[in-house]
């Protein structure tokens, strides 16, 4: 997003939040303060995510917690997926997130310019579902365009453009086809008394060979690891790509990120990258629908049969809840940002997210006169093409 639009974005919201927080637009409501989008995100049984979600997400992978209000079914499949992705295993997600950023980095020949996105910001996301997910597909490029593909039809066509539809349409069925192959095959191997690697679909599967409740189906299975894979990809590179387009307008705060990341303090990394993915978050919004004529705690009115549309990224900028929210400050609480949710449908996987996206950034930091090279190039919505410049010179030699 250019700088000009960014600083109209945060000029509307400002006025917004000022005299019209609550804006009734046709079918739609806009929300603007932080008190009321949290409150519209916390009272998921009132401001709920079926109706906005529901037709998309089911027929491309069927349903998923994305399209699930609360209730048994949402909690037997979510008490599965917790058993199975589980924060014990943060140290091994960021070692391994680690050890792949610096090698792919550390491999960039004496050439002073590299290609970011496609060879490195969606690259390492990909090898780590690989690993931890247990779903290497048949080639990387394939994964990238099925992922794409469906999470571009199922959350960001708006207005359900057909060649969009269309790449989903030719997609949906070899991205499913390839996941249910996948889990015959472990299955078959784990009847068999064959080792198989620790991943989260192996996991799934083990659980429901031996019945440990709760435990999901094969559908139950092929669904939410499909679900998973859409919700990792793609989101890890692009906040990414605007966390580092965000450094780069801000000299004085890159130099700060690059020294940290120099010494390897990556508490402070993680301070700076999260400040910074306020500025410029994945999705402005966050859709709820009003399922009855509601009253926030503010008294404000929302009717029934509204579609409501939560602008975090006007909440963040709220000074009621982030103190001087134009100045760009490292001691804000983690737990406070939103780009990643709040409550019951938060981003399953936010743990992982606040270890992974740090961890790449920081490797991508040690280059030496890191620079941008070029305007960051979309398809679509999507960052796709960035020219990266460093001084090659300066690269640190192995086991340094």
């Amino acid at each position: 997003m250019s700088r000009l639009t960014l600083s109209l974005q945060k000029l509307f919201f400002q006025g917004m939040r000022s005299v019209w927080p609550v804006w009734k637009k046709g079918e739609q409501v806009w929300v603007f303060r932080d008190a009321d989008v949290r409150e519209i995100l916390l009272r998921d049984q009132e401001f709920t995510i079926r109706p906005v979600n529901q037709v998309k997400i089911e027929r491309r992978i069927g349903s998923f917690l994305l399209n699930m209000d609360d209730g048994p079914e949402y909690q037997h499949e979510v008490g599965a997926l917790r058993k199975t992705v589980k924060r014990e295993d943060v140290p091994w997600i960021r070692e391994f997130v680690k050890k792949h950023a610096e090698e792919t980095l550390s491999n960039l020949t004496q050439a002073t310019r590299f290609e970011v996105v496609r060879g490195f910001m969606r690259e390492i996301p990909l090898r780590l579902l690989g690993a931890y997910f247990g779903t290497p597909g048949h080639e990387d490029e394939q994964m990238l365009y099925w992922n794409r593909a469906l999470f571009w039809d199922i959350f960001l066509n708006v207005a359900d453009k057909p060649e969009i539809i269309a790449s989903a349409d030719h997609v949906a069925p070899l991205f499913n086809d390839y996941l249910e192959h996948l889990i015959q095959e472990v299955k078959e191997k784990i009847k068999g008394g064959e080792s198989v690697p620790d991943t989260m679909l192996t996991r799934l599967i083990q659980n429901q060979i031996y019945e440990q409740q709760p435990f999901l189906d094969d559908d139950g299975i092929r669904r939410n690891i499909a679900g998973t894979l859409l919700g990792a990809e793609e989101p890890i590179a692009e906040a990414c790509a605007n966390i580092l387009d965000e450094l780069f307008r801000k000299p004085l705060i890159f130099a700060q990120a690059q020294a940290a990341a120099m010494r390897d303090d990556i508490q402070e990394i993680e301070q700076i990258v999260f400040e910074a993915f306020r500025f410029q978050p994945n999705l402005p919004v966050i859709i709820r629908y009003a399922e009855k004529d509601l009253m926030l705690a503010s008294g404000r009115q929302i009717p029934k049969g509204k579609i409501v549309y939560a602008f975090i990224a006007s909440a963040m900028f709220d000074a009621r809840k982030f103190p001087d929210p134009r100045s760009f400050r490292t001691d804000r609480p983690k737990t406070d940002y939103l780009y990643f949710g709040l409550g019951l449908h938060k981003c399953f996987g936010t743990y992982v997210n606040f270890v992974v996206i740090p961890e790449m950034l920081m490797a991508l930091l040690k280059l030496p006169g890191l620079r941008p090279g070029g305007k960051l190039m979309k398809e679509g919505p999507f960052p796709d093409r960035w020219i990266l410049e460093w001084e090659a010179s300066g690269k640190p030699k192995q086991g340094e």
